[in-house]
């Protein structure tokens, strides 16, 4: 990523005083843009090691409000690649810190194109598109409070999950009908190892290890309860799961599948092309 500018005690881009950073790279080429020069994504200088130490030395500043991001376009995929790991550290070293960003995207031109591809695919089901938190957990539990108040049930899908079938839907929402919370599991064929300090401390017995998939499928009452309590305590959690049993709720898990794989790596990706392509798809 390249940038063309980095103010150092800003007054015009946001509120109190900031530290503001001009990206290079736009591909929306707006009529009569006054910066035309930052659609080129190589303008500037290189976004170093360097460049963010600058950051974080202003950031550490206790008159810094926080930090706006503009361009060129941070919302261009390009430059998310290394946008998204700073603000997110940023988010983490500095809490009380703002982060504004300012694009050329517009959500109702986004959302059109969404709309247009459940045109296409006939994809007939209510979508509302909800922003999310400064959290997973604050996340999730905004969407289920813009979810239908008749809604009985949820179920929290990892977008990284791409290949979940039908029939392991049904089969997990099934479940929840009879015990309220439940969700996928494969058992665990590698020996697991805890260890601190890279000494193995103790060797869990393998019978009663599973791992997790999703959906993870939940009482709607239950669900928005153990989520408000989690973020009400602060507490960390990885999964919906987690949640749910940090207020004493049981989870029943269904038979997952090794097809269900998250995609995470660049090898995942070559696996899940070939259960597409076994599968016809």
């Amino acid at each position: 990523m390249y940038y063309g500018n980095l103010k150092k005690c800003d007054i015009a881009n946001g509120i109190g005083v900031r530290v503001t950073l001009f990206v290079s790279g736009c591909t929306n080429h707006c009529p009569d843009c006054f910066q035309p020069q930052t659609w080129d994504f190589d303008y500037g200088k290189p976004f170093t090691n360097e460049t963010k130490a600058e950051i974080f030395a202003e950031l550490d500043k206790p008159f810094i409000n926080g930090l706006t991001v503009l361009g060129g376009e941070p919302f261009e995929p390009k430059n998310q690649r290394e946008l998204l790991p700073l603000l997110r550290e940023i988010r983490e070293k500095y809490p009380h810190k703002t982060i504004w960003c300012f694009t050329g995207f517009r959500l109702e031109d986004e959302l059109l194109h969404d709309a247009e591809l459940c045109k296409t695919f006939g994809l007939r089901k209510p979508v509302k598109v909800i922003v999310g938190g400064a959290t997973r957990t604050e996340s999730v539990l905004r969407a289920a409070l813009e979810a239908s108040p008749e809604a009985e049930f949820f179920a929290v899908q990892d977008g990284a999950r791409p290949l979940v079938t039908p029939a392991l839907i049904d089969e997990v929402i099934a479940a929840a009908w009879t015990h309220l919370a439940a969700a996928p599991a494969i058992p665990v064929r590698d020996t697991i190892k805890v260890a601190h300090n890279a000494l193995v401390e103790r060797t869990p017995d393998r019978s009663t290890l599973f791992a997790v998939q999703t959906p993870q499928v939940f009482s709607a009452d239950l669900l928005k309860a153990a989520l408000q309590s989690a973020l009400t305590d602060g507490a960390t959690i990885t999964d919906d799961c987690s949640a749910v049993e940090r207020i004493g709720k049981e989870v029943y898990l269904t038979e997952g599948s090794e097809e269900n794989l998250k995609i995470t790596t660049p090898l995942d990706l070559v696996i899940a092309e070939a259960i597409l392509q076994r599968r016809g798809e």
